[in-house]
């Protein structure tokens, strides 16, 4: 007869077999956790890696049109000859029809007939005429017999990118063709994204995004050893705020 008295083996450590798998099961659970995060890591990393080599090239390309324009109206004969004479408006009394007809065909905010002193003797805007930018990078650009680039935040907080293609008569550079561009409206495109998308200029300042907390903020600092840190902490702490 069996005294119920007694232990025996399997009893005995029956309380320690069930520590022991619920200590398997815990680490099973957070091992399957950890790979269900991470294989969800991975699979968003590739979507967002997808979706920038899309985006950047619908950017690239949607914005190269513009470098396109100012170098084909740059190569116009009626534009190379009046800007070689005394008074280009003389000599083109309908340029200001074809400054507003290609701003509204292309969708450019400015069309512009810079002579080689940087004044603005054509604009698709009459006050913006007569200005003078030839201090300006893309005309500089434009005066080297290259085609010039910029972006540019005006006082009023407009964002615009800006191309420039010289005029060239007889292997001189002889004037230049200006268009500017309001790239807000490429945002347009971004807004039904889930994530979210940037773009920032030399200083680290960001132009463009579906964020609109982020727009005009810098994300880097200008302090390379900084840098690294920087993004980190700044991403999170200032960048928070995804409202749009």
């Amino acid at each position: 007869m069996l005294s119920p008295n007694k232990k025996y083996p399997l009893q005995k450590n029956s309380g320690y077999f069930l520590f022991i798998a619920l200590i398997i099961i815990v680490v099973l659970l957070g091992l399957v956790g950890y790979l269900a995060e991470r294989a969800a890591v991975a699979s968003a990393r590739q979507r967002m890696d997808s979706t920038l080599v899309f985006q950047t090239a619908t950017l690239k390309a949607g914005m190269e049109k513009y470098a396109v324009l100012v170098a084909l109206v740059a190569k116009r004969p009626d534009i190379i000859y009046a800007l070689i004479t005394k008074d280009p408006l003389k000599e083109l009394p309908k340029v200001d029809e074809l400054t507003s007809i290609l701003a509204g065909m292309s969708g450019a905010s400015d069309v512009w007939i810079v002579d080689k002193q940087g004044i603005i003797v054509v604009s698709n805007q009459f006050s913006q005429q007569t200005l003078d930018i030839s201090d300006e990078s893309y005309f500089q650009s434009a005066l080297q017999g290259s085609l010039g680039r910029a972006s540019v935040v005006t006082a009023a907080g407009q964002r615009l990118y800006i191309f420039s293609s010289p005029v060239i008569s007889k292997n001189n550079v002889v004037g230049a063709i200006v268009v500017r561009i309001d790239i807000e409206y490429l945002e347009q495109v971004w807004a039904l994204l889930p994530d979210p998308m940037l773009v920032s200029d030399s200083t680290g300042r960001v132009l463009l995004s579906n964020i609109r907390s982020w727009r005009l903020h810098y994300f880097f600092s200008e302090d390379e050893e900084e840098k690294s840190d920087v993004t980190k902490t700044y991403l999170v702490e200032n960048f928070a705020d995804k409202s749009r």
